[in-house]
């Protein structure tokens, strides 16, 4: 396919009202955005022009495709205040940070990282000062959901005087300890830019996977847009979004295509997909009336997808297992890598990981990287050495030994003074609070001097590291000649190593199988990919959304390059009493594209994969 065709070519080329793409799986949207970006930036680097992404993982791709198409000088821009490419929450963040006393906020700012527990430590502080009858995680969901669409959960009872005191003292919580949420990020952007006290500068802005992004996200880049000399690209595909628990919300990639104050362009040809796996996949959400399903289909060409019906679960996995053996055997130009399972949670992750293992198949699994407790200490530490801190000094103050009444009643002193807890706590009386910052001033006093800033680190009260973290966290300690060591290098290596504003799954580049999960595979697709327990029971769940697991499903399949094979097996009937076919009910929507096998302990010996 010659690359870009007439539509692809609009897109990159495009000026005026805000454009929103609908582009389905394969159809070249992440090429033609970064061509877009390519050709803005080679035309002039000094562009304020932004990519949005919704993971990290597709951030540092999009940025490495970028940047091979440019000079990296003309990537990174010299006076632009915005990131080139970065998440939602990231590119809210400087927006705050640039804009912060148009809300009066201070722009030194921190971000909670729930991870760690900063937001339960903050929840659970709010339910102490207003007395609140209510369980601590019940608290934290609902009030995530709100922030995410100003709709508090009908699970949530409680009056609504009451929920509107959470709001309030959520909000004097956040500014008290000069932080915020995620969520308020977002909000807070929106605020100043709705607020009409500055002049938000002319945006050139790419947004992807709109379609995942929450209602006050969408809000956000609505504004954006709004502006007459922003150019402004949103692209999406409804079919594809399947982050319900997130508040993803699908109708607003609707809500553009039909406004009239944007212009809009669908991609309709598929590249990437063979003719079985896409017209067995748009069967499946033919009847939807999805923006996303409007891509043209290829001639039938009589191949079907393969679908193995099992016997039990354990012989689910084995031929999975023995068909990537067998390819591996048969074919070259193969490798591990080249093969992706997919299931439908992490228990049925870890089920085929330890199968494999006994088959001697080398996997892979996506995990989270989390930080480690020596790094969040030095982490905590350094914020209040640079930042002056109050949520990391609040943290800090039990590895003091300060019991939870003391510390509860400097954080309250300090909230009717009307002054931050580091400034409170700075001036107390306490010694081993007077102790700390002793130490502290210390620390500071060697800033200048990198060997004795490290030897004043690893020698710091309760810090409890060694000389093994520096190396691991990629900071060295050697001074460029005639400039100072500066601290904050080694925050940015901590959050950098640990992607600690945008958590997510991350996997090695090794030539290993990667086994994970179906909401794991978005942005993903491999040569062989194998769906494993499509089983009734599973999809759709019980207490989950039905539409939204078939899109869920629609991914998952929509991620093979040339070969799928659908796995199932049979479960237990309790009315007929005995073991039935386990299929799912989406299979039955694409049952004529389907070459149905049955497999079971005898066959499996003899199966062939071909």
């Amino acid at each position: 396919m010659t690359f870009p065709n007439s539509r692809q070519e609009k897109v990159i080329q495009h000026t005026g009202k805000p454009l929103v793409v609908v582009a389905g799986p394969g159809t070249g949207k992440t090429s033609t955005i970064v061509e877009r970006m390519a050709r803005l930036l080679k035309e002039d680097s000094q562009r304020e022009v932004s990519f949005i992404t919704f993971t990290r993982a597709s951030r540092r791709d999009t940025e490495g495709k970028i940047i091979s198409r440019v000079a990296k000088k003309d990537f990174e821009g010299s006076d632009y205040d915005f990131p080139r490419v970065s998440t939602l929450h990231t590119y809210a963040k400087s927006v705050v940070h640039k804009y912060a006393q148009t809300i009066d906020r201070s722009n030194a700012f921190s971000v909670l990282v729930s991870e760690k527990g900063e937001l339960d430590l903050i929840l659970t502080e709010l339910i102490l000062d207003l007395d609140l009858d209510v369980k601590l995680s019940d608290l934290r969901v609902a009030l995530n959901a709100y922030r995410c669409t100003e709709l508090w959960p009908e699970s949530f009872e409680i009056d609504v005087d009451t929920k509107q005191q959470i709001l309030d003292h959520y909000e004097t919580m956040l500014s008290f300890y000069n932080t915020f949420d995620i969520e308020g990020l977002v909000n807070a952007a929106i605020k100043i830019l709705s607020s009409g006290d500055m002049k938000f500068p002319a945006i050139l802005l790419q947004v992807d996977e709109f379609q995942d992004l929450n209602p006050l996200d969408q809000r956000f880049i609505k504004l954006i847009s709004s502006n007459e000399t922003s150019q402004v690209v949103v692209v999406g595909d409804d079919a594809q979004s399947i982050y319900g628990m997130r508040h993803a919300n699908p109708q607003g990639l609707n809500d553009l295509w039909t406004s009239s104050e944007w212009e809009n362009v669908v991609f309709k040809d598929c590249h990437r997909l063979p003719p079985q796996i896409l017209r067995a996949t748009q069967a499946l959400i033919r009847d939807c009336n999805y923006l996303g399903g409007k891509i043209n289909l290829p001639e039938d060409n009589g191949d079907k997808i393969t679908a193995l019906s099992c016997t039990t679960r354990k012989i689910q996995i084995e031929i999975v297992a023995k068909i990537i053996i067998d390819t591996m055997n048969t074919e070259e130009n193969i490798a591990y890598n080249d093969f992706l399972v997919l299931c439908p949670t992490r228990n049925h992750v870890s089920s085929v990981a330890r199968v494999f293992e006994e088959y001697e198949i080398p996997v892979r699994i996506k995990e989270k990287k989390t930080i480690p407790d020596d790094h969040w200490r030095l982490l905590l530490l350094l914020r209040i050495l640079c930042f002056e801190d109050s949520l990391a000094l609040r943290q800090w103050l039990p590895i003091l030994g300060l019991t939870a009444n003391i510390i509860l009643k400097i954080r309250l002193e300090a909230m009717e003074s009307d002054v931050s807890l580091y400034e409170h706590c700075e001036s107390s009386c306490n010694d081993k609070i007077g102790g700390f910052f002793g130490e502290l001033e210390k620390l500071r006093k060697s800033v200048k001097e990198a060997e004795n800033f490290k030897r004043n680190l690893l020698n710091f009260p309760n810090l409890q590291i060694d000389l093994k973290l520096f190396p691991d966290i990629g900071v060295t300690f050697e001074m460029v000649e005639g400039e100072s060591f500066n601290p904050k290098s080694i925050v940015e290596a901590i959050f950098e190593r640990f992607g600690i504003y945008e958590t997510e799954e991350t996997t090695s580049d090794e030539k290993k199988v990667l086994v994970t999960t179906f909401h794991s595979a978005k942005g993903l697709e491999s040569k062989c990919v194998f769906v494993m327990w499509v089983n009734k029971t599973f999809m759709p769940g019980k207490s989950e959304n039905p539409e939204e697991q078939r899109r869920v499903l629609y991914v998952a399949l929509t991620r093979a390059k040339e070969d799928l094979i659908i796995t199932f097996h049979d479960e237990f009937d309790s009315n007929l009493n005995k073991r039935t076919s386990g299929m799912s009910p989406f299979l039955n929507v694409i049952y004529g594209h389907l070459n149905i096998r049955r497999v079971n302990k005898e066959s499996l010996k003899h199966y062939k994969s071909k």
